[in-house]
């Protein structure tokens, strides 16, 4: 069966993205309201500026966290 890879570069994703813009698609998804706590604006800074300064372990790894507080699921 054949497939397809595709690569997005996140970076550009986000720096095209507003926060509006993203907030606006975590509500089109019913994810909980805990994406607009202060805690979670304080994360995204976080990922924001860890990207920025080239700190993509970081980013991944307070990405990671903020996900699985927004959505309430574990990831393995």
């Amino acid at each position: 069966m054949p497939y397809v890879n595709v690569w997005v570069d996140d970076t550009d994703v986000l720096e095209d993205a507003s926060d509006d813009d993203l907030i606006k698609e975590l509500r089109r998804r019913n994810l909980p309201a805990a994406a607009e706590t202060d805690e979670a604006t304080e994360d995204l800074n976080r990922i924001f500026y860890a990207f920025y300064f080239g700190k993509q372990d970081e980013a991944v790894h307070v990405m990671r966290k903020y996900v699985q507080d927004v959505t309430g699921r574990t990831l393995p």
